[in-house]
């Protein structure tokens, strides 16, 4: 599950102002591509009924398939025109709707639209929905239920950022234990604005105090709620967010300026001029990188698990920035791809070689883990030995690693065809185990042995090209 806050501060505080600031869309250092929902009233009646309403709210789902059925219908009248009326445009269309049918296809798939009624109505069971009540027009619903619906809503789409305010409002407690255990599981960040200490407490695992126009964290709630106390409402809200009669105008950016992208992705939150002088202290700072950010490992367990190529993969790490030294994702991505080429009991293993099986994770592959990123294609390199050593471990009859040359035809794929490694990485490798023999098992000896080799014949292959280059 992703990060959750509590605001904490007294009425009049700013709670409310930050989080309506945070959905505005004001802050150009919040990515355009992680999508922010603030839920802070009811939801309004309609005849749809409560069902339709929350599906509804997924209005990626809802343009996908109304794009779909575009799509469907464009094609039904393409496969009916008389062969005499084709030509080459009208071929290439048709081409063209097959193409952009198969990525909504793709991204249909990748965000479950086939269980979406089942998800909805299981969220809107955790709100003690009856399934007559699921039926119902929002209309015929009371303002309680209404707020439920909205919470539903936002429990169904499940945003990368949730902002709630006063989510607890008109909920009995049974449904209020329901949303806790809710936003437990979710995964995206959330940012509650709640009166309830109890619910805030349970939820929470850092909590931010609003006050003298600053925002100070704690890890613990009592002391976040004590030094409230000890701050004092501002007289004065921004215009455009004030919910009383305000004295002058004050520009929010003030309030919560956000750093440079250039200073480490950290936010500076002044506080007031007086208590800086008295305390001494230095700003406070919020890391907002790890507040707002594409989780890139959940997309490619989601992806793959759900059967997209590396390639369809990959449209959904749009917006991803790789760091060098940040493994986790190397990690992801090598035994993912490497158990799946040494897997002997699966298709690929029958019908591909070393060239078509690594091909689709080309691009995947230099995306995230670039050739200037030294320490992460090092890694991956790590993994590929350490993958190569239990499969001959595990079946020293497996093909893809029961000849003298085995890793260097993996290394043909990876690093002279594909360029997904460098070779001044695996020289680099094999330099530094070659000093350290002893500590390696026969079969790492070995492919450092043919790591040589490839890096050998890799240099041949390059003299050639170049004799060649000069007698043409």
């Amino acid at each position: 599950s992703g990060h959750r806050y509590g605001l904490i501060g007294y009425n009049g505080a700013g709670k409310t102002t930050l989080l309506k600031a945070l959905a505005s869309g004001q802050y150009k250092e919040i990515p355009k591509y992680l999508r922010v929902l603030h839920v802070h009233q009811e939801q309004m009646g309609t005849e749809k009924t409560v069902l339709q309403t929350v599906l509804a709210a997924d209005q990626e789902r809802e343009m996908l398939l109304q794009k779909q059925t575009q799509l469907t219908q464009a094609m039904n009248k393409f496969n009916e025109m008389p062969e005499s009326e084709h030509t080459a445009e009208t071929d290439a269309l048709g081409i063209k709707y097959v193409q952009q049918l198969n990525e909504v296809h793709d991204r249909l798939k990748f965000i479950e639209s086939d269980t979406a009624e089942a998800r909805a109505s299981s969220v809107l069971q955790g709100l003690q929905f009856s399934n007559r009540m699921k039926n119902m027009p929002t209309s015929d619903l009371s303002g309680g239920w209404r707020m439920r619906v909205s919470l539903a809503c936002a429990l169904f789409v499940a945003p990368d950022i949730l902002l709630l305010d006063e989510p607890t409002n008109h909920l009995d407690m049974p449904t209020i234990d329901a949303l806790a255990i809710a936003l437990s599981d979710f995964e995206g960040t959330v940012m509650i604005v709640s009166h309830d200490q109890h619910f805030v407490e349970t939820v929470c695992d850092e909590f931010w105090c609003v006050g003298n126009r600053g925002v100070k964290m704690f890890d613990d709630f009592q002391q976040c709620r004590e030094f409230s106390k000890k701050c004092r409402a501002p007289d004065v809200l921004p215009r455009e967010f004030a919910t009383v009669s305000v004295k002058k105008k004050v520009d929010v950016s003030k309030n919560y300026q956000w750093a440079d992208a250039t200073k480490d992705g950290a936010v500076t939150i002044d506080e007031d001029e007086k208590q800086k002088e008295k305390k001494k202290k230095a700003p406070v700072v919020v890391n907002k990188a790890e507040v707002f950010k594409i989780d890139a490992e959940r997309a490619i367990d989601k992806g793959l698990q759900k059967g997209l190529t590396p390639n369809q993969t990959l449209r959904h790490l749009k917006g991803y920035n790789p760091e060098d030294g940040n493994v986790m994702i190397v990690t992801k991505l090598g035994f993912i791809m490497f158990h799946d080429y040494f897997d002997d009991k699966s298709t690929k293993y029958v019908e591909l070689d070393h060239f078509e099986f690594f091909e689709p994770w080309q691009n995947i592959i230099q995306y995230c883990i670039p050739s200037e990123h030294t320490r992460n294609q090092r890694e991956l390199l790590n993994i590929a030995l350490k993958c190569f050593v239990i499969a001959k471990k595990d079946n020293a009859n497996n093909k893809r690693c029961n000849t003298t040359y085995s890793f260097g035809l993996m290394l043909e794929a990876l690093v002279r065809r594909f360029q997904m490694i460098e070779a001044e990485i695996v020289k680099k490798y094999a330099q530094e185990h070659e000093q350290n023999d002893d500590a390696l098992n026969e079969i790492e000896k070995d492919v450092i042995r043919q790591m040589n080799t490839f890096l050998v014949m890799a240099e041949d292959e390059d003299d050639d090209d170049d004799d060649n280059s000069d007698s043409d």
